[in-house]
């Protein structure tokens, strides 16, 4: 028991500000889609729930890339609220991510809008298992690592303190509150921390045993996905022109309308495919394909049986990203993500009251100023950005830069002001930053869209506790 207890302690102390920046990537990659589109102003105003999207859509591809053998449209959404156009000149030629046309429409009058490159959401997600400036795979590796190791931690948590925390749960009372705020946000969370650490670690053990991978690669499951139109056969060699009516008659009368995607209309084949949304990943929505002449129901195109490997890999994919269920699922998960950093914060904080060395004090001052507060600093920043930087060349890694810039100066600025007034100081910056990204999202529109409007009031809230916080520090150090 002695050796779990200084374990905890070492090595708890020192993974607690490393599981911070996890958890703080973490929980805002929940919300990747809502960030990305606040730090696009360009989109604020666009009607997402517009009926006009589907006409405007074929009047477009008609007009401008009549000649193409594929036409792909996504349906507009709150979090993307312009139409997605894609095409292929030549179906024979497969096309991926980056070799694929990317036009957006307006759903309201089919003009082209576009926006100030940005990573958005994507790069904070990113921070959660990609350092960034290193290769990914050797990020995902360290991070792997890193997980094994937290394990172990709660796990020695529980060992230690699972008297305590039976004891004590409901005894909250002022000379307890590190421990105490420990103990209730580890225990609250304890089922969710433990099963995201496996599952993380689940889906980044190809990197850690990578050289075992390609030892054995020939016997690697490899995921077979289905070919959009695998068993429909091709009937019309005729290239179609289809219509606006056409299509919306097709789409009107799907069974599954409301969970609509996108469209795929193949006019050689002279059918359309209709792809869906599913909040339930072991009960997904085959997608339909139709003969756009007869409108009528061709098929289903039938999934691939995937191998028990390939399974179990979904479902932690599902489970560690928050793919499945309704919006609340995803609030639910970022609450825990929150309940994490609580958890590692007040668990530093307890262990260093008992600290009698002034320089190891300055020392984790330095380190809680710099990253329990110098995170939120970089992330005002990052979102201050999408105001503050130009329309240049490699904007979106500008901004990127940024983040880190600000995060260096961040750590100079706490190990200058270590003796005084560095909480007071990077709270105040931190406050400041997020109610002016607030107010800008604002003066651009943000409360026009939901999703916006949330970042918007996220940025509120946290000015507020970072205001609150630096008056608190500044009337303690008076």
């Amino acid at each position: 028991m002695k050796m779990f207890k200084i374990y905890h302690k070492y090595i708890g102390i020192f993974l607690s500000y490393i599981g911070f920046f996890i958890f703080f990537s973490g929980a805002f990659a929940y919300y990747r889609g809502e960030i990305t589109l606040f730090m696009q102003p360009e989109f604020y105003k666009l009607d997402y729930k517009s009926q006009n999207w589907l006409k405007n859509s074929i009047d477009y591809l008609s007009k401008n890339h009549k000649n193409s053998d594929i036409w792909e449209i996504t349906l507009p959404s709150q979090i993307s609220p312009y139409v997605f156009i894609s095409y292929n000149d030549d179906k024979n030629i497969k096309q991926n991510k980056l070799n694929k046309p990317q036009i957006k429409i307006n759903p309201q009058n089919a003009e082209v809008v576009n926006s100030k490159p940005t990573y958005g959401g994507s790069f904070i997600g990113k921070l959660h298992y990609n350092l960034w400036y290193i290769s990914s795979s050797k990020a995902k590796e360290i991070v792997g690592y890193i997980t094994l190791f937290m394990i172990l931690v709660i796990l020695t948590g529980i060992l230690i303190y699972n008297k305590k925390i039976f004891k004590n749960f409901f005894k909250f009372n002022k000379k307890n509150l590190w421990i105490d705020t420990h103990l209730i946000a580890g225990i609250s969370g304890i089922f969710i921390f433990f099963s995201l650490c496996i599952s993380g670690l689940f889906i980044v053990e190809k990197h850690m045993l990578k050289d075992f991978y390609e030892k054995h690669s020939s016997k690697k499951d490899t995921l077979v996905k289905p070919n959009s139109n695998s068993n429909i056969s091709d009937k019309n060699k005729i290239s179609y022109l289809p219509t606006y009516l056409e299509i919306e008659k097709i789409i009107k009368n799907s069974p599954n309308l409301k969970n609509l995607r996108s469209i795929i209309i193949d006019k050689d084949a002279a059918n359309v495919r209709l792809n869906f949304y599913f909040h339930n990943p072991y009960k997904q929505q085959n997608p339909e394909i139709y003969d756009i002449k007869t409108s009528k129901l061709i098929g289903k195109v039938k999934s691939t049986k995937s191998s028990y490997y390939q399974e179990v890999n979904f479902f932690m994919k599902v489970f560690h990203k928050g793919r499945f269920g309704e919006e609340i699922t995803k609030f639910i998960l970022f609450i825990f993500g929150i309940l994490g950093l609580f958890m590692c914060f007040s668990g530093v904080i307890f262990w260093q009251q008992k600290l009698k060395s002034l320089n190891l004090i300055y020392f984790y001052k330095f380190l809680n100023s710099s990253i329990f507060i110098g995170l939120f600093t970089s992330f005002g920043v990052y979102l201050l950005s999408t105001w503050i930087v130009l329309d240049v060349r490699l904007r979106q890694n500008l901004q990127v830069d940024l983040f880190f810039i600000s995060f260096v100066f961040v750590m100079i600025l706490s190990l200058i002001l270590v003796k005084k007034y560095s909480y007071t100081t990077l709270s105040f910056i931190t406050s400041f930053l997020f109610l002016a990204s607030a107010i800008m999202a604002l003066i651009y529109g943000s409360y026009l869209n939901f999703a916006s409007l949330k970042i918007t009031l996220l940025c509120f809230i946290l000015s507020g506790i970072f205001g609150y916080l630096s008056n608190k520090f500044y009337k303690v150090k008076k």
